[in-house]
């Protein structure tokens, strides 16, 4: 159970460095008028997921991420 819970947590934390990044560089596109929506759904899907494996929650635009759930991702082992 040990290895299971290293790999997902280190894939989930993957795909939060992976979201935030691509999510602060889609803002900062907003501000040059170049608007990716695309960019911006494939950013939350891959916090959303990383938020899922890890058990971690944050609060995007007013929305949670994650949160509160039991069980939370795939900790039910």
């Amino acid at each position: 159970g040990t290895i299971f819970k290293y790999i997902f947590n280190t894939i989930g934390t993957l795909f939060l460095v992976l979201g935030t990044t691509g999510f602060i560089i889609n803002v900062l596109k907003v501000f040059g008028k170049k608007i990716s929506i695309g960019g911006f759904t494939v950013s939350i899907l891959l916090l959303w997921i990383g938020a899922f494996l890890t058990g971690t929650s944050f609060t995007i635009w007013g929305f949670l991420m994650g949160g509160e759930r039991s069980p939370i991702g795939y900790h039910f082992f």
